[in-house]
């Protein structure tokens, strides 16, 4: 079965969010950094044509303005959690909807910012959510605002490792130890012409961008040119993962249409065929 899954960041959300929601008509949404009140109007709106389940409506957020994860499906929700062992279980929300007689496991998931929340955090949520995704049997779905830099785009050249980041790094390498396709990488990593011509541009990645890094509270900008490597100021953050039961056959990222609506990552677009 064909499906279309749309992963975005949303930033809060807000109205002016719908328009690029509703326009690619995904069969799967799977959302971050939505707020109470944006949950609560979309769920309302999109009756009838989505199931919705919201991370804030199963857990308690000590945020002063919290938001979280949301999924909307086509198909009707059973097993709804939040991921109770993160550090903000409401940024974590797992869904099962049956697909052609098949139980396909949908996640969509922000990992913790380590200047924010520290990298004992972020590291610890990589190994546990690694560790997680490890057990589910059957297709599965995941959608990540990484909240990583780590994008090395080659598969001949080996990637710098450090060892402080070593759970990060292993979640986002090829052959993840959660045993999860990244789709992006994996149609790049099919094109070797491509691949070749995105490493020879960015040896340190990324493979596109998704969001663009900056000092807090500057200007959005490329923080540096090309010869910065890592330091290069644009990332690719946010990331669809499959089991190795669904096959990707397209993905794109639409960063000026979510900025031009109030977003700071882009909406990241992916055709896959469940079998």
């Amino acid at each position: 079965m064909r499906l279309r899954v749309m992963l975005w960041d949303v930033r809060y959300g807000g109205d002016r969010k719908l328009p690029l929601l509703e326009r690619v008509n995904a069969d799967i949404l799977l959302l971050l950094g939505v707020s109470r009140t944006s949950a609560r109007k979309w769920s309302h709106r999109w009756q009838g044509r989505y199931h919705c389940a919201v991370g804030l409506d199963l857990t308690a957020s000590p945020h002063q303005r919290p938001h979280g994860a949301m999924i909307a499906a086509r198909w009707p929700f059973h097993d709804v959690a939040v991921i109770e062992q993160l550090p903000r279980p409401e940024r974590g929300l797992a869904a099962t909807v049956e697909v052609a007689g098949s139980a396909l496991t949908l996640v969509s998931w922000g990992a913790p910012n380590s200047a924010g929340e520290g990298r004992p955090a972020k590291v610890g949520a990589y190994r546990d959510m690694s560790a997680w995704l490890s057990t589910l049997a059957g297709p599965v779905i995941v959608g990540v605002d990484t909240n990583s830099w780590f994008d090395p785009p080659s598969p001949d050249i080996p990637a710098e490792h450090d060892e402080a980041w070593a759970a990060e790094h292993g979640f986002l390498d090829r052959d993840g130890s959660h045993g999860l396709l990244d789709v992006h990488r994996a149609l790049i990593d099919a094109d070797p012409h491509r691949r070749r011509l995105l490493a020879d541009l960015r040896p340190d990645g990324p493979l596109a961008t998704t969001f663009i890094r900056r000092p807090h509270h500057q200007p959005r900008r490329i923080a540096r040119g090309f010869d910065a490597g890592r330091d290069f100021g644009l990332d690719r953050m946010d990331r669809i993962f499959v089991s190795k039961q669904i096959t990707p056959l397209a993905c794109e990222h639409l960063y000026h249409e979510a900025i031009d609506l109030g977003g700071d990552h882009a909406a990241v677009i992916a055709d896959l065929v469940v079998t």
